[in-house]
């Protein structure tokens, strides 16, 4: 990810579609193709860096202005939308705008922001389908109907209206699924664990904002989140809040995987292991099935988001400062 391995498959891409250009076949497919070549390569530019730091453990110093290709993208290419990668590709724009500082963060309405970049219609109206169902798929939502009200007057293309009362239907499923963790019910108690033994409840943290970081050693997207909560914490250290990273590891391999990983750990996040792993009464009235997780308590022990944003999304920082 040097300035001379972007240079070099910079030219490569150009390569690739004047070939294509020059090959005779169909100009539609011609067309497709070359937005495919383009976009591999801004997927491999936006997540590349990051996943060769998780699985292949580089130290990657990215070159100045590495990002400065997100920031002129418009997406004014409607067949981009038949194209794999062209969602993943878009939202990793926008998230990447609002960490350089080029997009407005906001909590309610940065779908709405992200609508008001996108000139097309069809690949407006069908990304923000996209983004909605995405939420979905992460989880049960309180803000899912801000959300939706926020860009229902930026989707005006037929494909994509058409997607609206399905995705307004699976939300009210998903939400009488989860009426036990809304926001705003009392959080269920829990009793958990430090490397030596040490017992913690949640009553020990009465009257502070609770950050539970449900995470397992073997779960790559977990550790991947790890700096960016341990960074939150240590900014927020000394204010009412306290970040608790819960561990549901069980048995004697992972749980002395779990020790060799944070027995050096010196920061403000609490470092804790769940009795009973996945198969606790915790983890069962929270409704987990999959990790990350995070969840959020406010001072007076009520759930404030039950499946909040990783931590390498500004806007958890921004939900967390609003609370404090």
């Amino acid at each position: 990810y040097s300035a001379e391995w972007l240079e070099i498959n910079s030219e490569e891409i150009k390569r690739l579609i004047a070939k294509l250009e020059a090959s005779g076949l169909d100009n539609e497919f011609i067309h497709l193709q070359g937005l495919k070549y383009k976009y591999d390569f801004y997927n491999q530019l936006l997540f590349g860096p990051a996943n060769a730091m998780m699985f292949a453990h580089m130290n990657i110093e990215l070159p100045e202005h590495y990002y400065d290709f997100a920031q002129s993208m418009t997406f004014t290419d409607s067949a981009i939308v038949q194209i794999p990668k062209w969602f993943t590709v878009m939202l990793g724009v926008f998230e990447r705008g609002e960490k350089e500082g080029w997009i407005e963060v906001s909590l309610e309405h940065y779908m709405e922001i992200y609508a008001k970049r996108i000139e097309n219609e069809k690949v407006r109206s069908l990304f923000l389908v996209k983004l909605l169902d995405h939420v979905l798929q992460k989880g049960y939502s309180d803000d899912f109907p801000v959300y939706i009200e926020s860009v229902r007057p930026f989707i005006t293309h037929a494909t994509a209206l058409e997607e609206l009362p399905s995705l307004e239907a699976r939300y009210r499923a998903s939400r009488e699924a989860h009426k036990t963790i809304l926001r705003g019910e009392m959080a269920p108690e829990f009793k958990a664990v430090d490397i030596n033994g040490k017992e913690y409840s949640s009553a020990d943290f009465k009257g502070k904002i609770q950050v539970l970081d449900f995470w397992f050693t073997g779960c790559i997207p977990c550790r991947a989140e790890m700096p960016y909560m341990e960074k939150l914490a240590d900014d927020m250290q000394g204010e009412n809040i306290v970040f608790i990273a819960m561990s549901v590891d069980t048995g004697d391999e992972l749980m002395a995987l779990w020790r060799e990983m944070v027995k050096d750990k010196r920061g403000a996040e609490l470092q804790l292991n769940l009795p009973g792993g996945f198969k606790s009464d915790l983890v069962k009235k929270y409704l987990i099935h999959g990790v990350p997780r995070i969840v959020i308590v406010d001072k007076e022990g009520k759930i404030v988001d039950a499946n909040a944003k990783r931590p390498s999304d500004l806007k958890l920082r921004m939900l967390l400062e609003r609370l404090i």
